[in-house]
């Protein structure tokens, strides 16, 4: 899933031309005088480049777009048919799709494929999230979330795109990079047993929960499973509401002051770190060093990163997930302030080195945020609103994707325009979490609504 998410990295980079001389004679196109590439994207290929390169941003947003399409169904649908079943369909259809569009005749055509990729994208992106936290115990979920996270695959992204050097072989392995997770989902991983709960599916909840436990030194019986299932069922009620209560919308959400708080304040938390996210990720070509280089080092270092954060969650009583996640956008406003100054006063060219530091660095933060404010949306809605919230959230923040290629536009206006602007999204983000939102770590997953919890 990752690397379709951000395939354009490569799939969209940019050559360096001399446009002036490509302008004057463009019979010298395939002159590397005028041109020089380190992989051959459709920029290339498609010739997109000068006065046609903003096309290459517009394929980005139209996945993007795709991406929050894909969200708002899958949510609903995941709520309705199970976070299995729809992870499975979503993943065999991307691995489909992104195949068949190695074989693009034209732009067009690979415009399509985009959409219909970033369709799928985004249902697997919205399910999954809250597909594994709701199969994590709660005092593992963020050391094992950054563990098993995207960050380790820009290495190997960027490792496939030097291998191979050109978009439609790249494309055609990883739609083959999906295959794996299909035969998991079907063969190995089993149902959430929270939204087999939550649904009254009392005997699936048994059976899922044995299975798993089977893989203890120590199994627990099926009859003690049993009995703690009852408990549970009869506690929250289960059975009842799975037959009474009218399915969930969207709207519920919004259904009091408290719950359209949480709402907003995550939403706009997702929005905010894919402004940050994409904007920088889709124009790691214009900082100092190699495309390969800076994209392989942006993911080691926000692996690392992610580690040291979760040490810290895990061995920190005192770190609850609102002090992780300021502390975590504060560096980023710190290292995208810095970047404002040295532009501001035309330092740029004595140091590009430090602004590509500056850049890694605010990009290795991102991912610790996003699985920091996964957690806790997951945490903070009960069963069934969580993957709505979790879709809402997604929907949302494809809004800050969809722009995102499109920031770096703003250099026109000033070359730290770009950088001022997520500057200012990254600490209105801090000023909302640290309003609008309640501790969750160590927080048990609330399975009913209880309305006077949300008043």
């Amino acid at each position: 899933m990752m690397s379709n998410m951000v395939f354009m990295i490569f799939g969209g980079a940019q050559p360096k031309v001399d446009c002036q001389l490509y302008t004057s004679n463009i019979s010298l196109f395939h002159s590397k005088s005028v041109i020089e590439h380190e992989f051959a994207s459709i920029a290339v290929e498609f010739n997109l480049i000068c006065d046609q390169k903003v096309w290459t941003a517009y394929a980005t947003s139209l996945q993007m777009i795709g991406v929050i399409v894909g969200a708002f169904i899958n949510g609903q649908l995941s709520d309705s048919f199970g976070r299995r079943k729809v992870l499975v369909v979503n993943l065999c259809a991307l691995a489909s799709v992104c195949a068949m569009s190695a074989f693009s005749p034209n732009f067009r055509v690979f415009l399509l494929f985009r959409f219909i990729i970033g369709c799928f994208v985004g249902g697997v992106n919205t399910v999954w999230a809250v597909f594994i936290i709701e199969n994590l115990p709660r005092a593992h979920r963020f050391w094992l979330c950054t563990l098993i996270t995207w960050a380790p695959n820009y290495v190997v992204l960027a490792f496939i795109a030097y291998i191979t050097a050109e978009w439609r072989i790249l494309a055609f392995i990883c739609a083959l990079l999906s295959l794996p997770g299909i035969l998991l989902l079907i063969f190995v991983i089993h149902e959430s047993p929270h939204y087999l709960l939550q649904k009254g599916r009392l005997k699936e909840a048994i059976d899922v929960l044995t299975a798993i436990t089977s893989w203890n030194n120590e199994p627990i019986s099926s009859r003690e499973i049993a009995e703690l299932v009852a408990w549970e069922a009869s506690k929250k009620n289960t059975a009842k509401t799975a037959i009474t209560i009218k399915q969930n919308t969207y709207l519920d959400l919004y259904r009091t002051r408290t719950l359209a708080v949480h709402t907003i304040v995550t939403s706009f938390g997702f929005v905010a770190a894919n402004c940050v996210t994409y904007s920088l990720v889709f124009n790691l070509s214009i900082i100092e060093g190699s495309l390969y280089v800076n994209t392989a080092l942006s993911g080691a270092l926000r692996y690392a990163i992610g580690i040291a954060i979760a040490v810290i969650d895990y061995t920190c009583v005192c770190a609850g997930r609102k002090i992780i996640h300021v502390g975590s956008v504060a560096v980023i406003v710190a290292c995208l302030g810095g970047i404002v100054s040295l532009l501001h006063y035309e330092l740029a060219d004595i140091h590009g080195n430090l602004i590509r530091m500056f850049t890694l660095t605010s990009f290795g933060m991102t991912g610790s945020i996003f699985t920091q404010l996964s957690l806790i949306s997951a945490e903070l809605f009960p069963t069934p609103l969580r993957n709505l919230a979790n879709a809402h959230g997604n929907v949302f923040s494809r809004v800050g994707s969809v722009v995102a290629p499109s920031i770096f536009e703003l250099a026109i206006i000033s070359p730290s325009a770009p950088y001022l602007l997520l500057t200012f999204i990254s600490v209105i983000e801090i000023l909302a979490i640290l309003w609008g939102i309640p501790e969750t770590k160590n927080k048990h997953l609330s399975d009913v609504t209880c309305e006077r919890d949300y008043e």
